[in-house]
């Protein structure tokens, strides 16, 4: 009987964990980003929410900003702003504005021990005229803080008494802070109150729609791929909310009852979070696979010891009884990105990028697989086909 209740039970599971997964995947089809080069990626930037984010977005309103267009973003930014306030706010040559990143607003303090929560770091504040305050939370990866929206304006009020305070919690697709940021007691029976004494902004609609407002009469060729670069991270940043929002419906009921979650389906995902590693290795097992059964039926070819650590998976393949040129394959676990190539005496290849004045690289010639960016089965057979015939011409033209 114990058994049978534990095969059910695992039946259950792997329902579930089947669901899961063919829920991602179609998420991944309705929402695949675009693998084109772009800055921000290559300076592996895309998810910071300081350096990045807050930081771009200040340096476009800041009219005094290197991007020399005046007050062009930020009167673009003030049209949107409008639409969320009903806040008309004027802004000409002559109009005094100051912008800060990471705004001091004084200890933290919170209930029980203060009547009223106060104190922080704001992420951007826009002082206009000394008459309207644009303070803006940026809130990306990190969670709320306790008593975090209401510390902000109660802080904001206090500071600067004769002007109107426009509060924004920012957020990738528009989620609402949570009740103990906005809370304003210990007990929380007072809160702010949203479209009162805060807003919502939301990358998806707000910031993306005055970006391509903005973009779309730039005339600095130079300045509209950056703006256009950045949207693009934004989307992709926008996809991974969406897929998150996605594995969150899953897991927890629509009903009001608050601990109302699908235990099988919470199960699911924890399996995946701790087998994550194991399945990668897996992965790349099967690729090394493949590509010695081309390579290693070679009479020259020699496999060294594949290095594997937590950072991720290498093997090498020497050619030629002197060993001095190598066939390599890398691949990294944190990004999910595979190199492969050669090291040795050629010093230029077809489409392979030469790494020799890199002296640090595993690499002379270098090639980054696209693999974990493709969208089907298909596509991903190819790359790996694409993969084994790059070594494979590789080994034959270092044995010419």
């Amino acid at each position: 009987m114990k058994e049978e209740l534990e095969q059910q039970g695992n039946e259950v599971i792997k329902t579930s964990l089947e669901y899961l997964l063919r829920e991602l995947s179609e998420k991944i089809k309705e929402h695949h980003a675009s693998n084109d080069y772009n800055i921000f990626k290559a300076l592996e930037l895309q998810n910071n929410e300081t350096f990045l984010h807050s930081n771009f977005i200040a340096s476009l309103l800041d009219p005094n900003g290197i991007h020399n267009q005046s007050l062009y973003f930020l009167e673009k930014f003030l049209a949107q702003i409008k639409l969320i306030t009903k806040h008309s706010i004027i802004i000409t040559e002559s109009t005094s504005i100051k912008i800060r990143k990471e705004y001091p607003l004084g200890d933290i303090h919170i209930p029980p021990k203060y009547n009223k929560p106060s104190g922080g770091r704001l992420d951007l504040l826009i002082n206009i005229n000394d008459k309207y305050l644009i303070a803006i939370e940026n809130k990306i990866f990190a969670i709320d803080q306790p008593y975090q929206l209401a510390r902000y304006y109660n802080s904001l009020q206090e500071k600067f008494p004769d002007c109107i305070v426009l509060l924004f919690y920012l957020t990738p697709t528009g989620k609402p802070p949570s009740q103990n940021s906005i809370s304003q007691k210990e007990k929380g029976e007072i809160k702010l109150n949203t479209n009162k004494d805060f807003y919502i902004l939301s990358y998806k609609e707000h910031i993306l729609n005055w970006l391509n407002e903005t973009r779309i009469q730039l005339s600095d060729n130079r300045l509209k791929d950056i703006v256009e670069q950045y949207i693009t991270i934004i989307k992709e940043l926008i996809k991974r909310f969406i897929m998150l929002n996605t594995v969150e419906d899953l897991i927890f009921s629509k009903s009001d009852e608050p601990f109302n979650i699908n235990i099988n389906m919470l199960r699911s995902v924890f399996f995946i979070g701790s087998n994550y590693l194991t399945i990668q290795k897996e992965i790349v097992n099967r690729l090394i696979k493949k590509i010695e059964a081309r390579i290693l039926t070679k009479p020259d070819v020699i496999k060294e010891d594949p290095v594997q650590d937590n950072e991720g998976i290498i093997v090498k393949y020497k050619v030629g009884s002197m060993g001095s040129n190598t066939l390599i394959l890398k691949y990294l676990f944190s990004s999910t990105e595979l190199y492969y190539g050669l090291k040795g005496t050629i010093r230029s290849y077809d489409s392979f990028d030469s790494m020799e004045k890199i002296t640090k690289s595993s690499f002379t010639l270098r090639k980054k697989s696209s693999l974990f960016k493709k969208n089907t089965n298909q596509e991903a057979t190819s790359e790996i086909e694409a993969i084994c015939n790059d070594l494979e011409n590789l080994y034959k033209e270092i044995t010419k």
